[in-house]
């Protein structure tokens, strides 16, 4: 306890004889400040306020970090959806553009040379569509950066400059 004298003059020099600077000496009043009991005993309730102080302080961060983690959460599940309805309004889309062009096709003229055009049809339907699912694939990736094509960049770069 090597602070208690100074704990201890804090609490005296209120009754003190009034000219302390910084006690209130400019208007000819000092402030009457309770006299504690035993200077111990100030300095255990000064610590004990710092201690709830750093208490509250601690669950006011524990409480700002569970608020900004619920709303990543909720971030991220609408971001989700988003996707999910993008993906969904895609597909739709394709199915209807799909059924546009099957309507659109007018019927084979002979039975023989209907079964060539339809697989023959069926082979440019699937030839449209791993198009397309390439399309989206790449339309996806662009948004993302690959970490692999980035270290290959880095170590020619690396290179080059030995």
């Amino acid at each position: 306890m090597k602070n208690r004298s100074s704990w201890s003059n804090l609490g005296w020099a209120g009754k003190a004889g009034g000219n302390a600077p910084g006690l209130g000496g400019m208007l000819g009043q000092t402030p009457q400040l309770p006299r504690p009991t035993n200077a111990a005993g100030s300095f255990e309730t000064f610590k004990k306020q710092a201690e709830e102080r750093k208490h509250m302080e601690s669950l006011l961060k524990q409480q700002e970090q569970r608020r900004l983690e619920k709303e990543q959460t909720e971030q991220e599940k609408m971001r989700i959806e988003k996707e999910r309805q993008r993906m969904r309004e895609e597909r739709e889309s394709m199915d209807s553009a799909r059924r546009l062009q099957a309507a659109t096709e007018q019927p084979a003229p002979s039975p023989q040379v209907g079964a060539s055009d339809a697989a023959e049809a069926a082979r440019q339907d699937k030839i449209a569509r791993m198009r397309e699912q390439q399309r989206l694939r790449r339309k996806k990736m662009a948004g993302q950066i690959d970490m692999n094509q980035q270290s290959d960049i880095m170590k020619k770069f690396e290179e080059s400059l030995l």
